[in-house]
Parts: structure tokens; C-alpha cells; sequence
């Protein structure tokens, strides 16, 4: 006898299983806004990180997914549609099966029973050791020492012809230094918080010798909200049309969106919320909306797919304006978390007029 027939559970996780693995891993990432990578032939863009290492494939079957870049995406479809909307696949199951079941056309009859997994023994889970968000606010301190705008030429001609760099400066974003350079900023590094930490910052590779992805130098701090505004993280760009453009540290994914903190000490219970794709688009909405005298926090997700349940929360109550570029992604992922703002006071979407993205629309306005 089944657990969900014990339990007098019915269990229509089955049905939908099977749906999602028939439905073909291109259709079904289509559905769920995911894009191909441009760097990994038969991958995926990772929900949770943005980074295009993903697998989604089928076999026997049934459909598995597994994030070769964070290790945060891993299991079924169902962990798949969890990391799009933000959600837990365990603890938000019900949301989740519903959401999956819709898109693949499944219907589940409430009157059978409540929509849960049956329970089930499950294997203590390994915590991998972090980085307490002190030290490694105390490395990102000495890489923004090193790496100040205005003594990289390359960083800040980049942002200059994107009209972004004093913008980017008040910020506190910095410059990686060029490659045959990095070496010793790495090593002061070390001598700084010691080689394990250094490992766990995720910056590094194994050997604690070099930064990951050497070619992204644009350094954009995320500063963990109502902790002094301590650098909780780091995304990196690269300047050029390489992938991938963005990187965040390994194992260190945003916990918040981006915002300017100090805009958090003004924020009042009256102020709209405007939800943004990324910490560019954040600083270029920033000063459009004050250049039009208009209030609002720029909110900017680490991916369009990247929202998190717990998220939710700042915005009951308030004016939501979700402004996601102008492309399929930004549509999708618009409709998705207009679905969520469901305690919200108004939810309106608005778009960049004449432009994809916020960060082109300022490039167009500003002399």
C-alpha cells in the first residue's frame, strides 16, 4: 500500500511528474521564462543564480534538474518551477504543485484531499561551511581600496559611454584589476582573512590564487539590508560581450535585491516600490524617476527568474510598480510576480518608453 493511501493523502505529485517530462525540457523552460545558455551547449540559465550551468533533462521518464554552477537548483521539475517563483519545494509544496499542474495542464480534483507530499523519511542535510557576512565585507573593504573608478581607465571609459559613472561611484561600485595584476591583489587578500576564508568568499579558485572568471572587472557590492550595510555579496561584469556577463561569488547568492541602502533610510510606508532586473537598471531607474521629481525605491532582482518568497513581504500594503525589460524574459517574469503581489495596496507594470532596458533608456535621456 502507497504512503499517500496510508496516510489517506492522495499524492498528485505522479500525474504531474509525468506531465512535465512529457511536455519535452525546451517547451517546458520556455513555459517557466528559463533561456538556453549562450555559453553551454544542451544548458540552461539557472533560476536561482543567473548563471547558464544548468541541466534540465529527462530520464526514465521522469524529469531531473541539477545547477552545475550554485548547487542550489537540484531534483525534480518541481524544485525546477520552486526556484522560478521563488518558492521551497518542501515546505511551499502546495503553491508549487498548483503552479506546476496548471502549466502543464493537469487537473487536480480539492475534494479529493489536501494537495501535499505524503511524508517521508529524508536524510539529514550537509551544510556546507560559509563566509559570515562580516569578513567578507572585510574583503570586499580592501578590493574597493584597490579598485577605485577612477583609477581604472578600462572600467571607467565603460561606464562613462553608458553615462553611468558617476552614478556608479556614488554607489560604491569598484574595478577588479586587469588579469596580469590580480595576483597580487589575491594575495593581499590572503594575508588579509587567511586562505580559508578567502576559499569560502567564493571570489577565488581552489588554490586561492586567482579570482574566478578574471575577465568580469565591474565590481557591484550587494549590501545586506538593515546590516549596516554590510557587502553581503559581490556581482562582477564583464565589460565586453563575453559570458558570462554577470557572475556572483560561488555559493554566495543574493539574499536581497539590490538597492541603494541609504535610500532605505528615507524609505515611509507611502513609497512606491518599483521592481527593476539588476543593479544597473537600479541606478539608471534611480535617476530617471528623480529627474522627473517622482518617488519611489528601485528594487533590482539578480535575474528576472530570481524571486524569493520570502520577498513578498516588502511589498504589503504598498504601490508596486514592476518595470522588467522590455523582451519575452521581462513579460514573463512580470505576469509571474504580478501572481505573487497579492497583498499589495496596486500592482502596475511600466516599461522603459523607447527603450529595452532602464540602463538604455538612461543612456538616452542624459546629456
Amino acid at each position: 500500500m502507497g504512503a499517500a493511501r496510508r496516510f489517506d493523502r492522495p499524492d498528485h505529485r505522479d500525474p504531474v511528474a509525468r506531465a512535465m517530462a512529457a511536455m519535452g525540457v525546451a517547451e517546458l523552460c520556455a513555459a517557466l521564462g528559463i533561456e538556453r545558455s549562450k555559453t553551454e551547449q544542451k544548458k540552461w540559465t539557472c533560476p536561482r543564480h543567473g548563471g547558464g550551468s544548468l541541466s534540465v533533462r529527462v530520464k526514465d521518464g521522469i524529469l531531473l534538474v541539477n545547477c552545475h554552477g550554485c548547487g542550489e537548483v537540484k531534483g525534480s521539475g518541481f524544485d525546477l518551477v520552486a526556484a522560478v517563483y521563488g518558492l521551497d519545494a518542501r515546505l511551499d509544496f502546495v503553491k508549487v504543485l498548483g503552479i506546476a499542474a496548471d502549466l502543464v495542464g493537469v487537473r487536480i480534483d480539492d475534494s479529493q484531499g489536501p494537495r501535499v507530499p505524503p511524508p517521508r523519511m529524508v536524510a539529514a542535510k550537509v551544510v556546507a561551511p560559509t563566509l559570515d557576512v562580516d569578513t567578507f565585507d572585510r574583503i570586499a573593504g580592501l578590493m574597493l581600496e584597490r579598485g577605485r573608478l577612477e583609477l581604472d581607465d578600462e572600467v571607467s571609459a565603460y561606464l562613462s559611454r553608458r553615462k553611468l559613472l558617476d552614478l556608479a561611484t556614488d554607489a560604491g561600485w569598484f574595478a577588479i584589476p586587469r588579469v596580469d595584476a590580480q595576483r597580487a591583489l589575491v594575495d593581499d587578500l590572503r594575508d588579509l582573512v587567511g586562505i580559508d576564508a578567502l576559499r569560502l568568499s567564493g571570489l577565488v579558485n581552489d588554490s586561492a590564487t586567482m579570482f574566478r572568471h578574471p575577465a568580469n572587472r565591474l565590481a557591484i557590492p550587494w549590501r545586506a539590508h538593515g546590516i549596516d550595510g554590510l557587502v553581503a555579496t559581490l556581482q562582477r561584469r564583464a565589460l565586453d560581450a563575453s559570458e558570462p556577463r554577470y557572475v556572483f561569488p560561488a555559493g554566495r547568492s543574493p539574499s536581497a535585491p539590490f538597492v541603494v541602502v541609504e535610500d532605505l533610510e528615507e524609505l515611509e510606508s507611502s513609497t512606491p516600490i518599483m521592481l527593476v532586473e539588476g543593479a544597473v537598471d537600479v541606478i539608471a531607474a534611480r535617476w530617471v524617476l528623480r529627474d522627473k521629481q517622482r518617488d519611489g525605491l528601485v528594487l533590482g532582482l539578480p535575474g528576472v527568474n530570481n524571486w524569493r518568497a520570502e520577498w513578498t513581504d516588502m511589498l504589503f500594503g504598498r504601490e508596486v510598480i514592476i518595470a522588467f525589460d522590455v523582451d519575452k524574459a521581462g513579460e514573463t517574469g512580470a505576469d509571474r510576480i504580478l501572481a505573487l503581489c497579492t497583498h499589495a495596496k496596486n500592482v502596475t507594470r511600466r516599461r522603459p518608453r523607447g527603450a529595452r532596458d532602464w540602463g538604455a533608456k538612461l543612456e538616452a535621456v542624459r546629456t
